[in-house]
């Protein structure tokens, strides 16, 4: 066989192990969906919507919790009925595919209008599924993002719809027929007030962005005024709407003594920092980088002599860094230091994916100021494929997903007796066991003395992806079980 014969061919078989290893990744945390049980948070909303309707439930929590007016209807929608409590896994698939298609649009945006359309839709849809996988690895609480629906729900569905804005207020800048730029305007505006309706830290990094799309792009709009004004008005009224309503001001009457301006900016640092270890601790992310700046040597395009200098790169990431603190430290400002993991996922994901785009952009100053670079293919495709198997392979968020399988065998028979207990005791007391006070007994009742040490560790464990809090140990939580099921009262034994 002729060299380049069997280059192509290693080639060609790397790239379908990869693509089998991450339709396996991802299936597997779809399967890991079928075996995640509602929350209290959960329950809290059908609670609200059995007293106050679909509709009106809207107003409710508009007035008294928050203005986080689309997560609030998608919650509605799922909940309605008890759809939610009967198919619990479905949110993890939908937002595993949301996901995959915001990445997806925004990779083809750019092979569009970057790339000069270098790389094929399957190319680009396996670039997005390694994409999502790379998010996973890199968040500090990945089980918040998937698999309890009321933080899924809120964050992870906006990163996908921020996907979606970036990607059509692009199209919308660069397209020069005039209907494609219409059609893409609109959905632009669409994606834009539904971000704006998640959460207020994806509210807040889209304005960052549009701002930053907006700047480079200046020149262009100044042709487009219209586009521009229509952008910023719909950006702006929708998240007034957001931050407006009422009910956040209620839910900030929870918090505590505020805390002065130089310690939030401290709090600000060190979550950044933060937010880098989660991201830096990924061998997934720097395959991706490396990967990232190879095309940028690949498909390279012109850079401006302004774009072309030894402060470029700093600048980029120091504007980086700046935007990261424009986006923490208001949430911070407002939540008086205090920032959940859940929303942290959600800054982790932006930052991954912008400083992958940063790698590319390397990679273009790297191969015009490196003259020996410009033929050179400095990694070969197919062990780059290799490379990049191993680090879907090989990250947290593979150990955490076989972990929390191996836990699920428990965890799962636990959970749905103790749910069908609860619906068979409407207006009665019923006594529970803790989880902890079920394991054992449960562990027994399934698997005997059969397992080994290893084995058993492995199941008696909490399943990290799907355990969050045992509601039986918190007599809030307590209480809200008994309000959704409808019983007299609960009994805890420990």
């Amino acid at each position: 066989m002729k060299p380049y014969l069997k280059s192509e061919l290693i080639t060609t078989l790397s790239k379908w192990t990869l693509s089998l290893v991450v339709m396996a990744f991802l299936g597997a945390m779809a399967a890991l969906g079928f075996f995640a049980h509602p929350n209290t948070d959960d329950y809290t909303l059908g609670i609200n919507l059995r007293e106050h309707g679909f509709w009106e439930y809207q107003h409710y929590i508009y007035l008294h919790w928050g203005g986080r007016y689309f997560s609030n209807l998608m919650g509605a929608m799922f909940g309605s009925n008890g759809f939610l409590f009967k198919h619990y896994f479905v949110h993890t698939t939908l937002l595993i595919l949301t996901t995959i298609g915001g990445l997806y649009v925004l990779l083809s945006t750019a092979n569009i209008y970057l790339l000069q359309k270098a790389f094929k839709w399957h190319q680009l849809l396996l670039s997005s599924m390694v994409g999502t996988i790379l998010c996973f690895s890199c968040y500090p609480e990945a089980s918040t993002a998937y698999y309890w629906f009321s933080s899924a729900i809120t964050y992870q569905l906006s990163f996908g719809l921020w996907c979606l804005a970036v990607s059509y207020t692009l199209r919308a800048i660069h397209e020069s027929n005039g209907y494609k730029q219409l059609f893409s305007t609109c959905l632009a505006t669409i994606f834009i007030v539904s971000v704006n309706g998640t959460n207020e830290v994806a509210a807040i990094a889209l304005g960052i962005t549009l701002i930053l799309l907006l700047l480079i792009n200046f020149k262009k709009l100044k042709q487009f005024k219209l586009l521009v004004i229509t952008i910023l008005v719909v950006y702006g009224a929708s998240f007034l709407v957001e931050v407006l309503a009422p009910g956040n001001a209620e839910r900030l009457t929870y918090l505590g003594e505020r805390k002065s301006i130089m310690v939030l900016f401290a709090i600000t640092i060190i979550r950044i920092a933060y937010f880098f270890w989660n991201i830096f601790q990924s061998a997934l992310f720097w395959i991706s980088l490396l990967a990232m700046i190879q095309l940028g040597f690949n498909y390279h395009h012109k850079l401006t002599s302004s774009e072309n200098n030894a402060y470029t790169i700093p600048r980029i990431l120091f504007l980086f860094f700046f935007a990261l603190v424009l986006l923490t430290m208001p949430i911070l400002l407002v939540s008086n230091g205090s920032l959940p993991e859940r929303a942290t996922n959600l800054i982790i994901a932006f930052s991954s994916i912008t400083l992958l785009g940063i790698g590319y952009y390397v990679g273009c100053l790297l191969r015009i100021k490196i003259e020996v670079l410009k033929n050179i293919n400095v990694v070969p495709p197919y062990l780059m494929y290799v490379i990049i198997i191993i680090g879907v392979l090989c990250n947290k968020g593979a150990k955490d997903i076989f972990t929390s399988a191996f836990s699920a065998k428990l965890f799962h028979p636990i959970m749905v007796e103790r749910e069908n207990q609860l619906k068979n005791a409407h207006s009665k007391t019923i006594c529970l066991d803790t989880y902890d006070a079920n394991m054992d007994k449960k562990y027994k009742q399934l698997f005997g003395q059969s397992q080994n040490e290893t084995t058993k560790k492995w199941i008696i464990d909490k399943p990290i992806l799907l355990f969050f809090s045992d509601e039986l140990l918190d007599s809030a939580s307590t209480t809200t079980l008994e309000k959704y099921y409808q019983t007299r009262k609960i009994c805890i034994i420990q």
